[in-house]
């Protein structure tokens, strides 16, 4: 089977946070540019970048890839875990705060979310003409 069989789904952005331990930031700045590298080259990425923090110590990595099931790939990598068991002492990932994301939720009220979607604008539906609520 060739690649342009595949079927390609639904783009997914997921944010992942690590906190870093005080006076490691330098060592975490040089393992996130290896794990990033690692995370280009795997099949499906579409980016990463970090969010690094003006205040404290929670930094976060916004990944991009072409859908569901190669990110999942990429979480589940050998090349990943290697990576992730490099990074103790240093800092620590914080699953609890894992959000990943389709595009979807500007469109539909997601199960388990407290806030409406906003209405699209007119140049997205051309029948809409409510008011845009404020974000939640």
């Amino acid at each position: 089977m060739s690649t342009t069989d595949v079927r390609r789904g639904e783009p997914v952005t997921t944010v992942l946070t690590g906190e870093v331990r005080p006076g490691r930031e330098q060592e975490f700045e040089v393992w996130t540019h290896g794990i990033t590298r690692c995370a280009r080259r795997f099949p499906g990425n579409e980016g990463v970048s970090w969010l690094r923090p003006e205040k404290g110590h929670r930094f976060h990595a916004v990944l991009r890839w072409s859908d569901p099931h190669r990110l999942a790939a990429w979480l589940e990598s050998d090349e990943r875990a290697a990576w992730h068991a490099r990074m103790a002492g240093v800092a620590t990932e914080i699953g609890s705060e894992r959000q990943s994301t389709s595009g979807m939720e500007t469109w539909f009220s997601l199960p388990g979310t407290t806030c409406s979607p906003r209405p699209a604008g007119r140049w997205r539906s051309p029948r809409s003409s409510a008011p845009i609520p404020a974000p939640c």
